[in-house]
Order: structure tokens, then sequence, then C-alpha cells
């Protein structure tokens, strides 16, 4: 993964270790966990929320109150307040948990099956450690549009994952 402080690209030798040990103990912190029995998609955008985000998943509740799987979306406490009466309207249901802010995220990610929301490096590290699929929205709004990069990595990981065949090692 690339990786930028204060607009400046750093090689990626440097986070290497760093890196390394984070998805470790993240992939042992949530190795007993079980996935939940109902297919669960998380959606969150970020630690203070996202408005676009929040916009989308307003437009798309009463689809995803009839879905065949569990959202949890965490709104951002910023937001939380703006959008309460329309989150009361499906608190009832057992298809959608709407909460301000979730601060046991490595746990719930590892129970879940799928990841959708913006695309920082930790969300990223947190993501790709646990294995979990994922949908990155990367937010235009942070500086030298470093999600889209981060974003972008991702795929570029992917591509050469999948056009290796199991008779080759990446590494």
């Amino acid at each position: 993964m690339i990786y930028y402080l204060d607009n400046k690209l750093y090689n990626k030798q440097i986070f290497t270790k760093y890196k390394t040990l984070y998805h470790q103990k993240i992939a042992e912190s949530a190795k007993n966990n079980q996935k939940f029995d109902t297919p669960t998609v998380v959606i969150f955008g970020g630690s203070r929320g996202a408005l676009t985000l929040n916009e989308a998943f307003i437009e798309a509740l009463p689809e995803l109150a009839k879905a065949p799987f569990r959202t949890i979306y965490a709104s951002g406490e910023i937001y939380y307040e703006d959008y309460r009466k329309t989150f009361e309207d499906y608190a009832d249901s057992d298809k959608i948990e709407i909460k301000p802010y979730i601060n046991n995220m490595i746990e719930l990610l590892s129970k879940s099956h799928l990841f959708l929301g913006r695309s920082g490096s930790t969300t990223i590290a947190e993501v790709t450690a646990l294995g979990l699929p994922a949908i990155y929205v990367p937010s235009p709004n942070v500086t030298a549009d470093q999600q889209t990069k981060n974003a972008q990595e991702c795929l570029y990981l992917m591509e050469v994952v999948q056009h290796c065949s199991s008779d080759h090692k990446l590494w």
C-alpha cells in the first residue's frame, strides 16, 4: 500500500514492518470470531461520517429494509441527530442497525461479509487484514486525494492477485 503523509509519497518499505505487525494483530484479535448467521454489510463513512454516504443510505433505506441481508450503518456522530427521525422509522427492523459510531470496528468487520465505505489507509489495512470483500468510496475532501490513491492501490493489488496462477507466488 502506498502511504501519503504531509502531501508526500513515502516508500512502501518504510511502512512494511508496521503494516505487517498491524495486520497480524488484527488477524489475531479476530481469529475466534464467527461470521454473523445472516449475511451482513457494514457501511461506514469514517469517524466523522460522510454526508454523501448518509444521503445515499437514506435513499436506499426502503430497499435495504427488504434486502436478504442485514445492514449495519454508522452515520457519524456529527450527522446522527440530523437523520435521527428517519433512522427511528427503521428501529424495529431486524435488517437494519444504525449507530452514530462503531467502537468495536475490528470485531464487527471480522463477523461481517462485506464492507462499504471510505478508503482511508487505516480502514483499508483493517479490511484487508481480515480478508473482507470491500467496496471503497474515496472521499474527495482529503488532502492530496489520498483516499482515491489508496483505493487505486487496492485495485492494482487485486489485479495482480487475479492474474497470478496458483503455481506462482507473489513474493
